[in-house]
């Protein structure tokens, strides 16, 4: 008989149904930024849809270096033509800026920015338009077809150089985690809740806090699972993993007893962790990461970077 034909990374990560009905909260604050007739238009990715920045789209369509002046003047207008729930709909949302901050901006959705562009005479309208049409478009083709997200994925890492074993690992952590995140969300357990959670049940698991952990790899700390090892990741998915198990298995209903299931999913992989680091030797969170190094030294990119800015201070 002859052996079955072995499915491929993609073709076995495309399985993780839960990775494709999740998605969306991978990517949430997740920000794009695009060019129309010479203008940037800044996106931003919340509540399951993109966000418009209005100051910039107000400022292509009016050709204006100063799009927040003219979107000031556009509110009162809006407010005489009776559009004053245009204005009321916008939700302020943090945009970096050009010095690499990130301020709070007002930010529409497509059917908002829609009935604003009526309102603003510009020749840039028809090509802004388009934009919004394909921002939306975009959703409703990964709605319509799930394993887009997952292929996009697939694609974006191994642009990066990332392996096919590794890249399997880390979308397993993915759907992991939002499978995790789904259960804390009906289980009383507050959103401004989950980072501190996240960092309790990391604490225990990996033997070392998130912070430092990324400090040891040279990363931004809300980067860190993208530098793991497949060892780090495969530690971090039985973490959360076992931790969404237990809280099934008892049925938590109080963010305390949640609480409590989670860090006992996160002693489970603790466990498995100590018996992996006393066959290794050393410590299983390590300075490893996927960044380009420095000519003729192994100092990441992003640390040499954050040492010269504290330098200058």
């Amino acid at each position: 008989m002859a052996k079955k034909k072995a499915q491929s990374t993609a073709d076995r990560v495309r399985g993780f149904t839960s990775l494709a009905d999740h998605a969306s909260a991978a990517t949430q604050g997740v920000v794009r930024v695009s060019e129309i007739n010479g203008h940037k238009v800044r996106r931003i990715w919340h509540d399951n849809e993109w966000w418009h920045s209005v100051v910039d789209v107000v400022g292509a369509l009016a050709e204006s270096v100063d799009g927040r002046k003219y979107w000031n003047k556009l509110k009162q207008r809006l407010n005489v033509e009776g559009a004053a729930q245009s204005v009321t709909n916008c939700h302020q949302l943090k945009l970096p800026a050009t010095d690499g901050k990130h301020y709070k901006t007002d930010c529409a959705d497509s059917e908002t920015m829609f009935r604003i562009i009526e309102s603003v005479p510009s020749k840039n309208a028809e090509p802004i338009k388009q934009y919004l049409a394909m921002a939306g478009a975009e959703r409703i083709k990964d709605t319509a077809q799930p394993s887009r997200l997952v292929d996009r994925a697939i694609d974006t890492y191994r642009k990066q150089g990332r392996d096919d074993e590794w890249i399997d690992h880390r979308l397993q952590n993915i759907s992991a985690r939002n499978e995790l995140t789904d259960q804390w969300d009906d289980r009383a357990v507050p959103g401004e809740k989950f980072g501190e959670l996240t960092n309790e049940m990391a604490a225990v698991a990996m033997g070392v806090q998130p912070a430092k952990h990324a400090m040891t790899k040279g990363v931004p700390a809300n980067q860190l699972r993208d530098h793991m090892d497949k060892s780090e990741l495969a530690i971090t998915t039985v973490s959360e993993t076992s931790a969404k198990a237990i809280m099934e298995h008892r049925d938590t209903q109080t963010f305390d007893d949640t609480r409590q299931a989670s860090i006992d999913g996160a002693k489970v992989a603790k466990a498995a962790r100590v018996a992996l680091e006393e066959q290794l030797g050393r410590p299983l969170a390590n300075k490893s990461n996927f960044l380009p190094k420095l000519d003729g030294t192994d100092t990441p990119l992003f640390a040499a970077a954050e040492r010269k800015a504290k330098s200058k201070k």
